[in-house]
């Protein structure tokens, strides 16, 4: 099947090929874990797609050709999976590849679909509000919040292998481009550990 990820990729797609070796079924892996297309828009407009790669699954091929709409929903880990074939094509390093995703999502921080989570009227009621406000973007990926003066702990968990290392990296800036969407000042956050199934973040602000 090509959605299996037990395809030989060309070497151009290592990153692709990875993290599809890690997954139980390719890009089909984990149907119940879903992202809005306008996450893999957002990244597209940054970093545009306007290639034909046929040693690409067809999944992939079909979802980089014609992204999803904003609003519609698709398989996570197609999702990341058609992330990582944007990244090994523009030839990104992991440097590379977490400031186009910071600069994708300042853009989508300040997008009318955005405004309605990053509204809040500070950091502290932003991220309380954040479990509930994720689901608009996620589902299947569980987001938990401790939020105290100033400063915040938040846990995604989600299944094995799913999210590798270099997302939980991407995600902190989410995080941040969203807390300072909400007039955070002095914002910081930072992956305190990244594990096969989640990963933990500190936030501070003032």
């Amino acid at each position: 099947m090509l959605g299996c990820g037990r395809l030989a990729l060309p070497s151009r797609f290592s990153r692709l090929s990875g993290y599809l070796a890690g997954l139980p079924g390719g890009v089909l892996s984990y149907p119940s874990c879903r992202a809005k297309g306008s996450i893999l828009r957002g990244s597209l407009e940054v970093a545009p797609w306007d290639r034909f790669e046929p040693d690409l699954p067809a999944e992939l091929r079909d979802v980089l050709r014609e992204p999803p709409a904003v609003n519609a929903w698709l398989p996570e880990a197609l999702s990341v999976a058609a992330h990582y074939a944007i990244a090994d094509a523009h030839g990104m390093t992991d440097e590379q590849v977490i400031e186009w995703q910071a600069e994708t999502n300042r853009r989508l921080s300040h997008s009318k679909l955005y405004r309605a989570i990053s509204r809040a009227s500070s950091p502290s009621v932003l991220l309380r509000a954040a479990p509930i406000a994720w689901k608009v973007l996620h589902q299947g990926v569980k987001l938990e919040t401790q939020v105290g003066d100033g400063r915040a702990t938040l846990g995604v968990k989600h299944p094995t292998g799913l999210w590798a290392p270099l997302v939980h990296r991407c995600t902190a800036t989410g995080f941040q481009a969203v807390m300072e969407s909400s007039r955070g000042a002095n914002v910081v956050v930072t992956l305190l550990s990244s594990r096969k199934d989640g990963a933990e973040y500190e936030c501070t602000w003032s």
